[in-house]
């Protein structure tokens, strides 16, 4: 099982809140004998899932744009423009 996997039945077979997720599994994640590539920004994701982000993929993508340093990131989506660090844009520019 991944890491998008778990966080994928979670709350949809137990019902777990997205705060609930990520306050279980970041000390996992955060722990020295997890290894997975690119951890920092899978440790962001989860924050930003726990804070609210809609689903972890759109989470992962958020924490992508940011790490980039602009934050800017093109969706259709303008829930995502109410994510800490996102702005949200339609069009190529």
């Amino acid at each position: 099982m991944n890491l998008a996997e778990a966080v994928w039945i979670l709350p949809s077979y137990y019902k777990a809140s997205y705060a609930h997720i990520a306050d279980a599994l970041l000390p996992l994640v955060k722990a020295a004998g997890f290894r997975l590539p690119d951890k920092d920004r899978y440790v962001q994701a989860l924050e930003l899932y726990g804070q609210g982000a809609s689903r972890f993929g759109d989470a992962c993508a958020c924490a992508t744009a940011i790490a980039a340093g602009s934050g800017r990131l093109i969706s259709f989506d303008r829930r995502l423009s109410s994510v800490h660090g996102i702005r949200c844009i339609e069009t190529v520019s």
